[in-house]
């Protein structure tokens, strides 16, 4: 009898949270799942511990591979499981030990295709932040879904705070070789998807700060996402559905003035900030008047598009 749940958990060195990781997961309320490690060729001693982990828990797999990135590692995590419900937990975050049984039940009770929760993030060597939670319940339709990425408060392109329908899942797989390779599996996931929920309680705990990890720098691979913005435009005005499609642009416009600040503070060279410079060109003109931008975001798209180096010194001073 196929497990209830499947967790895929990539693990590329990092040996000193994997156990913790995995721990987190044995420990869960529910114990009918099985955990998929995929070991995408790490160099430190990831790989012992994750076959010593497997020896002392049935339900745990590893698979060894040649180094293909996170996206490959979780795609041949998938290929390999086989729960009726999938998730996908980043090697260095943990859980509390009731979130799949929670978001399995309510994904049952509301006969839903996604179940998610909310995350907080943590910092190395700190404790987690005291959160308060409501337990409210909020479900989504596939077009609520798309308009929740506006304010990106229940709805936001992260795939390790969910559970996920293994019938919608399907033959879709993650982009190998994409930097924020979550935007293109949740866009497709979320256009198919019937339904959502979402329970307003903190149950996964996201680890933003250790060494390596690159979260707060640059990267002109993170550029790909405008593509993403771009196929997700279209999908929505094939769908006869230009009020989300114009909601998106504003999304990508906010999105290539956040890439272009960091771009300039890390000194990156004229031509990549003169390429992040037309991308909000061309969302920011197709979006000028929209009702989904604030007064107060329509003067800051403004002030960016009058002057970049004003914009930026006047966000500093504010925060």
């Amino acid at each position: 009898m196929s497990p209830r749940i499947s967790v895929i958990i990539p693990a590329y060195n990092v040996a000193p949270y994997i156990e913790k990781c995995v721990q987190s997961v044995l420990n869960q309320t529910i114990s009918d799942l099985e955990v998929i490690i995929v070991d995408d060729g790490a160099t430190d001693n990831t790989p012992e511990i994750c076959d010593r982990l497997a020896q002392t828990d049935k339900r745990i797999q590893v698979i060894h591979q040649e180094n293909k990135g996170l996206s490959g590692a979780r795609n041949t995590g998938i290929d390999r499981a086989t729960g009726d419900w999938i998730a996908l937990l980043d090697s260095d975050d943990w859980i509390e030990p009731e979130m799949y049984e929670t978001l399995l039940n309510i994904a049952e009770e509301y006969e839903a295709d996604i179940a998610s929760c909310k995350t907080r993030n943590c910092i190395l060597g700190e404790n987690p932040p005291e959160v308060a939670d409501s337990n409210n319940i909020t479900i989504l339709d596939s077009k609520q879904m798309i308009r929740g990425l506006l304010d990106q408060k229940i709805v936001r392109f992260e795939v390790w705070n969910k559970l996920w329908k293994r019938e919608l899942i399907g033959d879709v797989r993650f982009k190998l070789g994409q930097v924020s390779e979550d935007v293109y599996f949740d866009r497709v996931l979320f256009l198919k998807a019937n339904k959502m929920v979402h329970i307003d309680r903190t149950l996964h705990n996201y680890l933003i700060q250790r060494p390596g990890n690159t979260l707060s720098k640059f990267r002109i691979g993170r550029l790909c996402v405008f593509d993403e913005f771009d196929a997700l435009i279209d999908d929505l005005r094939e769908m006869n559905d230009e009020d989300s499609a114009e909601l998106i642009g504003c999304i990508a416009t906010a999105f290539s003035v956040t890439i272009y600040g960091e771009a300039v503070k890390t000194g990156q060279k004229q031509e990549i900030i003169d390429r992040l410079r037309k991308l909000f060109l061309k969302y920011y003109q197709a979006t000028r008047t929209s009702k989904y931008r604030s007064f107060k975001g329509k003067i800051g798209m403004l002030l960016f598009y009058l002057s970049p180096k004003l914009f930026l010194k006047a966000w500093d001073t504010i925060h």
